[in-house]
């Protein structure tokens, strides 16, 4: 879950949006004419309605799988219909703010939304609607296994638009695409500050950075246990693995893997195992230091947590570059970062950590 704003409302749901199939009507650039006004058309579209999500109803069964059909119906019934008035009308006033509507729900279909913005492309060069399907070429290109695809979307882009700071997304894919530590990865990580240097866009990148050069080097942290309001230092854990975990409680994905990982806490805490919570909840003024308590209260959650109040913008997080969560790095025994990438791996990385002196 990241700050790109679907991770706070609905990160769970969002994160099957994302794997289900979405199909589209396909652009060729040789279709009939229109039947009806762009007029008509823009008011059919503005009319669809995406279904809510009833947060209620999430463990009601079928409750979820329904929502998705019916949110990717509407989502394709607008693309369509998006579609039918750039037919109707290229130059409608309309078209640039609802096309992008349009790739957004294709992004999951590049073999279809590849040649639709090349024709972009090809037929609106220099244009503010071809630098968005600049965009949306290198965002869909991010979602693929193909690097050097990636690069080159990414190169356009810049290449088109060099001060527009959705270039700055687009280098971040780019550099998540690459093999963490190398120097690929480290480059692009590089130009990105390089190129949005004193913009909020670049504020994670620093972090990002020292997560690489953090691998094998002590790690530090101390705070004061939101929950009990004792003291905790790293330094009084020399000796234990310590798994610390970026989370939120709106967090959905974060609540989700909660369970597992309270197995896992009951099965390795006597071997040796601490674990803390980093909590990127919001402030005290809009709830988040209660939800955080109350939460620890109802779930029996018995490792210490460090609120620090202020959201994605908390200086500890950040200063790690996290911008997506959950996230868990792993100390050592003897006090040093072993990954940043404890994900889905503390099954076999604790014991392995366990075993060594």
């Amino acid at each position: 879950m990241t700050p790109s704003r679907w991770s706070i409302a609905l990160p769970a749901i969002a994160l099957c949006l994302a794997a289900a199939p979405l199909t589209a009507t396909p652009f060729t650039g040789d279709e009939d004419g229109p039947t009806r006004s762009a007029a008509l058309i823009v008011e059919e579209i503005d009319a669809v309605e995406m279904p809510s999500y009833d947060r209620a109803r999430a463990e009601e069964e079928g409750y979820v799988e329904s929502y998705i059909e019916a949110r990717n119906a509407a989502q394709q019934h607008q693309a369509a219909l998006i579609l039918e008035l750039f037919r109707a009308d290229p130059g409608h006033e309309s078209v640039p703010r609802l096309m992008p509507r349009r790739w957004s729900t294709l992004m999951s279909d590049p073999d279809t939304l590849f040649p639709e913005l090349d024709l972009i492309l090809e037929n609106h060069a220099g244009s503010p609607l071809a630098i968005d399907a600049l965009y949306y070429k290198g965002l869909t290109a991010g979602r693929t296994a193909d690097v050097e695809l990636l690069t080159r979307a990414v190169d356009a882009f810049l290449a088109a638009a060099p001060g527009d700071e959705r270039g700055a997304r687009l280098l971040s894919s780019l550099a998540g695409s690459h093999e963490f530590g190398s120097l690929e990865q480290r480059a692009a990580y590089e130009r990105l500050l390089d190129a949005f240097e004193g913009t909020r866009s670049v504020r994670y990148t620093p972090g990002k950075l020292r997560q690489m050069d953090g691998i094998g080097q002590p790690f530090a942290l101390a705070f004061e246990d939101a929950i009990t309001g004792r003291a905790v230092n790293l330094r009084d854990l020399t000796g234990q693995v310590v798994v610390i975990d970026f989370w939120a409680t709106w967090c959905g994905p974060c609540i989700h893997e909660m369970p597992h990982m309270k197995e896992l806490y009951a099965e390795f805490k006597d071997q040796g195992v601490e674990f803390i919570g980093v909590s990127l909840d919001r402030d005290e003024e809009s709830g988040g230091l209660t939800a955080l308590k109350d939460y620890v209260a109802e779930n029996d959650i018995g490792w210490p947590q460090y609120y620090q109040g202020n959201f994605w913008e908390g200086e500890f997080s950040m200063s790690w570059g996290i911008n997506s969560i959950p996230a868990l790095f792993v100390v050592d025994k003897a006090g040093n970062l072993n990954t940043v990438k404890g994900r889905g791996q503390l099954e076999t990385l604790l014991p392995e950590l366990l075993q060594q002196g």
